[in-house]
Protein backbone atom coordinates (compact mmCIF):
# COMPACT_ATOMS: atom_id res chain seq x y z
CA UNK A 1 0.00 0.00 0.00
CA UNK A 2 2.81 2.77 1.08
CA UNK A 3 2.10 6.37 0.86
CA UNK A 4 -1.78 7.95 0.64
CA UNK A 5 -2.63 11.07 -0.53
CA UNK A 6 -4.10 12.96 2.12
CA UNK A 7 -7.48 13.48 0.26
CA UNK A 8 -9.91 10.19 1.22
CA UNK A 9 -13.63 11.14 1.55
CA UNK A 10 -14.21 6.91 1.65
CA UNK A 11 -11.97 4.16 3.43
CA UNK A 12 -12.61 0.66 2.59
CA UNK A 13 -11.17 -2.88 2.75
CA UNK A 14 -12.13 -4.97 0.19
CA UNK A 15 -9.29 -7.47 1.11
CA UNK A 16 -9.24 -11.20 0.79
CA UNK A 17 -9.51 -13.47 4.23
CA UNK A 18 -5.46 -14.20 5.10
CA UNK A 19 -4.14 -14.96 8.30
CA UNK A 20 -2.41 -12.00 9.77
CA UNK A 21 -3.02 -9.73 6.88
CA UNK A 22 -6.41 -8.76 6.10
CA UNK A 23 -6.81 -5.87 8.83
CA UNK A 24 -5.17 -2.15 7.04
CA UNK A 25 -3.39 -0.20 9.84
CA UNK A 26 -3.84 3.87 8.08
CA UNK A 27 -1.35 5.66 9.95
CA UNK A 28 -1.19 9.06 10.33
CA UNK A 29 2.36 9.72 9.02
CA UNK A 30 4.33 8.85 6.27
CA UNK A 31 6.34 5.39 6.35
CA UNK A 32 3.78 4.07 8.47
CA UNK A 33 4.62 6.16 11.69
CA UNK A 34 2.60 7.56 14.44
CA UNK A 35 -0.87 7.84 15.36
CA UNK A 36 -3.20 5.07 13.24
CA UNK A 37 -6.66 3.59 12.95
CA UNK A 38 -7.31 -0.43 12.53
CA UNK A 39 -9.58 -0.98 9.20
CA UNK A 40 -11.27 -4.59 9.55
CA UNK A 41 -11.94 -6.50 6.29
CA UNK A 42 -14.99 -5.74 5.02
CA UNK A 43 -15.40 -2.57 6.63
CA UNK A 44 -16.68 0.98 4.94
CA UNK A 45 -16.11 4.67 6.59
CA UNK A 46 -17.18 7.59 4.44
CA UNK A 47 -16.78 11.23 5.15
CA UNK A 48 -20.19 11.88 5.36
CA UNK A 49 -21.36 9.07 7.53
CA UNK A 50 -18.54 8.83 10.10
CA UNK A 51 -17.07 12.48 10.14
CA UNK A 52 -15.48 12.30 13.69
CA UNK A 53 -13.44 8.96 12.70
CA UNK A 54 -10.11 9.84 14.52
CA UNK A 55 -6.63 7.86 14.74
CA UNK A 56 -7.54 6.06 17.97
CA UNK A 57 -4.43 3.46 18.06
CA UNK A 58 -0.57 4.62 19.44
CA UNK A 59 -1.53 6.93 22.72
CA UNK A 60 1.32 9.49 22.81
CA UNK A 61 2.05 9.62 19.05
CA UNK A 62 1.80 12.25 16.91
CA UNK A 63 -1.55 12.05 15.45
CA UNK A 64 -3.82 10.66 18.12
CA UNK A 65 -7.09 11.91 18.17
CA UNK A 66 -6.73 13.72 15.18
CA UNK A 67 -9.08 13.44 12.34
CA UNK A 68 -8.81 10.53 9.31
CA UNK A 69 -10.15 12.83 6.83
CA UNK A 70 -7.77 14.06 4.79
CA UNK A 71 -4.54 13.51 7.33
CA UNK A 72 -4.02 9.77 6.27
CA UNK A 73 -0.59 9.48 5.00
CA UNK A 74 0.33 5.77 4.77
CA UNK A 75 -1.15 2.42 5.09
CA UNK A 76 -0.12 -0.99 5.44
CA UNK A 77 -1.68 -4.73 5.90
CA UNK A 78 -1.50 -6.41 9.07
CA UNK A 79 -3.31 -8.66 10.88
CA UNK A 80 -5.73 -7.42 14.06
CA UNK A 81 -5.50 -4.95 16.16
Amino acid sequence: MGDCANDNVIIQNSGYPCSGCDTIRLYWGSNYHGAFICIPRGVTYGKGGDPNLKFDRGFGLSGYGASVWNNAASAKWTGPC
